[in-house]
């Protein structure tokens, strides 16, 4: 469910994002950001003096694609007719739990849509009172990412590729 919920952002959204104001350059951009942080963007002795940059790139690239498809993931718990205000509970005082700056936005909105409790043992907890997922809370997952991403190209894409386009 957790990696459901970061790659709305990761996978979608952001490249979306910076596709929609950049281009295929902004798309190719912010892949290749996200690829290196994943491959070599960990504090580690090997790998804290290249990077650092890349994890520092990834944290930036993300920051308002994260945001905004929290908002996107709300709404489509709204259309589905699911407890969107428990939801924005549990994203506003969760969202800080994860060590990430940005991770935490759409586990903790995915948490408190399907009312689940997300941990990492050691590192975080989100919807702590929560219960614990079971594999159909992977599906309501997949559902909550289907509308999001579709909300989120709808609400946020296609104006600044419309708007960029009149300039």
């Amino acid at each position: 469910v957790e990696t459901i919920a970061e790659g709305i952002v990761d996978g979608v959204a952001s490249p979306l994002f910076y596709f929609a104001i950049f281009g295929l350059p902004g798309a190719w951009m912010f892949r290749l950001a996200s690829t290196f942080d994943s491959m070599i963007g960990y504090k580690d002795k090997e790998h804290i003096n290249i990077g650092w940059f890349s994890a520092k790139m990834d944290s930036l690239l993300n920051f308002l694609p994260a945001r905004l498809s929290s908002i996107a993931m709300l709404l489509a718990c709204m259309i589905l007719r699911w407890d969107w205000k428990f939801a924005k509970q549990i994203l506003l005082r969760d969202r800080n739990a994860p060590p990430s700056i940005n991770s935490g936005w759409p586990m903790a909105t995915m948490a408190g849509i399907l009312k689940l409790r997300l941990e990492k043992p050691g590192f975080y907890v989100l919807g702590k009172e929560l219960r614990h997922p079971s594999i159909n809370d992977v599906y309501s997952a997949l559902k909550i990412m289907h509308l999001t991403v579709l909300l989120f190209t709808l609400i946020f894409v296609s104006p600044i590729m419309f708007l960029l386009s009149l300039i």
